[in-house]
């Protein structure tokens, strides 16, 4: 089990799991849940700080989560 005071600075985590991120699910999270342009209208990401649509932070945190918990459950 890691702690969060476990955590050091520039330590790495590497998960065995992959998972793929699609255009159409950063649109659907970013409507959801943070509506900004740049996760829900890729031609207006072009013209931001970003040039392309990327995904939430929430969204991130969400499959870092689902990431982590599947190497957890494979540890047990």
């Amino acid at each position: 089990m890691l702690y969060f005071e476990d955590l050091t600075t520039g330590r790495q985590v590497v998960f065995e799991d992959r998972y793929r991120v699609t255009e159409e699910e950063i649109i659907e999270v970013g409507e959801r849940w943070d509506p900004r342009p740049f996760h829900t209208d890729s031609e207006a990401a072009r013209d931001s700080l970003f040039g392309v649509l990327v995904a939430s932070s929430a969204h991130i945190f969400s499959i870092y989560v689902r990431i982590g918990n599947a190497d957890l459950d494979k540890s047990r």
